[in-house]
């Protein structure tokens, strides 16, 4: 991508169509862009509030990790679902390298 914005763009449309793929929602995300404070030089990031089947999140990480292009998982943090419930909300970090325009 040409941009920064593209890139992050791109990633969030990854992320969302993989949690999609695997049946669950993304109920809100954030890009942190270059700059940002937890950005790493070189790598577009995002983070999303997720929830999914817990069934199905070993293979949202496996689509993620092993897919195209390559990601990274960086953060995974788990709430308990309530009694009832049988999805999982968790907060998903994930990043990728971007190299910018040469």
């Amino acid at each position: 991508p040409a941009t920064v914005t593209v890139a992050g763009a791109a990633l969030l449309q990854r992320v969302a169509a993989a949690v999609t793929k695997a049946g669950g929602n993304v109920l809100s995300s954030q890009l942190d862009v270059q700059g940002g404070p937890n950005a790493k030089a070189g790598f577009v990031s995002m983070v999303a509030n997720c929830e999914l089947e817990q069934s199905a999140l070993q293979s949202l990480l496996y689509d993620l990790e092993a897919g195209m292009p390559f990601l990274f998982v960086d953060q995974l943090d788990i709430q308990v679902a309530t009694a009832g419930e049988g999805k999982l909300r968790f907060l998903l970090g994930v990043s990728g390298q971007w190299q910018g325009v040469k």
